[in-house]
């Protein structure tokens, strides 16, 4: 978390940092996201500067035997490329304790396990897409369509293959027990909606993952059951239970990020020009079908009061 506070990978004049293998298109090299500040930032970074010789050489004799490169980091110290990819293979493990919180069963029972998982996704989303690409990569979502190669033997083909399992795996059964979780773990959802919220709102580094839950059967009903009915968000009255605030305060985060990801698919859409000034934007997808269903249903009045009242809330995510 301390190299997390710090930013985005490090980078260097030209080239491109390769994504994995199902990771989408390579992130331009010469990309850095803002620097994150935090409180422990300042005495974090005065503890690192007197090992980062010790650092170096670490990493250096790792990355030699792994063929992982290094280079100048931002943040004021040398961070090299790689980093993530070589604390998880050294610690074969880690990768799969870090992706187990996400499936269905276990966060249902360990739910503050899942959303601490889920933190260290959202900032590997904002700061460092390595750990985005390590955690939501390979995964056994496709886009519609998809033809998986197949250069297997014959014999080959008769072994039974490990479907890979990935954070975005997990993310997509959350999101496709919306209503199940709406009524029974509040917490857990509301971490969840406002990490796709994150995914969305960062398409830059992000963009291979949201393809992916877009393209998803249902992905918009999902998205439809975590917003408020009657065109209103809840309110808390006067003398609540506290049990019953803290329950309306995770349904405000639900709808909210809900809201943002719609908002964020809103101006997205190319604008008609010309005769088709009036109409609505072709969809050229089922994913643009999905969501164009969805704003029918809502109706535009419904969804521009929703706006603005999340606009009066001042809440963001």
């Amino acid at each position: 978390f301390a190299i997390l506070q710090t930013g985005s990978t490090s980078t260097s004049s030209a080239g491109t940092t390769a994504a994995p293998s199902a990771g989408g298109p390579p992130v331009p090299a010469g990309v850095v996201a803002a620097a994150g500040v935090g409180p422990v930032a300042g005495p974090v970074q005065q503890g690192l500067n007197s090992v980062q010789p010790y650092l170096r050489g670490v990493h250096v004799a790792t990355a030699a035997g792994m063929g992982v490169a290094g280079r100048g980091g931002a943040g004021g110290w040398w961070r090299p490329t790689g980093l993530f990819s070589c604390l998880f293979a050294a610690i074969p493990n880690l990768k799969a304790a870090l992706l187990r919180p996400f499936e269905l069963s276990f966060a249902q029972e360990y739910p503050e396990f899942t959303i601490r998982s889920m933190a260290l996704l959202e900032a590997g989303v904002r700061f460092q897409p390595e750990i985005l690409d390590t955690m939501c990569f390979p995964t056994s979502l496709k886009l519609p369509g998809h033809q998986p190669e197949s250069t297997a033997t014959p014999a080959a083909k008769d072994k039974p293959t490990n479907v890979p399992y990935s954070a975005l795996d997990g993310l997509w059964q959350m999101l496709d027990r919306v209503p199940e979780l709406m009524n029974s773990q509040l917490k857990l959802l509301a971490a969840a909606v406002r990490l796709v919220s994150t995914l969305w709102e960062c398409q830059r580094s992000a963009h291979g993952a949201v393809d992916l839950l877009r393209a998803q059967p249902g992905f918009w009903g999902a998205l439809k059951a975590c917003l408020p009915g009657a065109g209103a968000l809840p309110t808390a009255e006067a003398g609540a239970d506290p049990l019953e605030s803290e329950a309306l305060a995770w349904k405000l985060q639900i709808h909210t990020c809900a809201l943002h990801i719609l908002l964020l698919e809103l101006l997205s859409v190319p604008v008609p020009k010309g005769n088709n000034a009036g109409a609505t934007p072709a969809s050229s997808s089922s994913s643009s079908r999905g969501l164009d269903s969805l704003l029918k249903d809502l109706g535009p009045l419904d969804v521009s009061k929703l706006l603005l009242a999340c606009g009066n809330l001042g809440v963001q995510q």
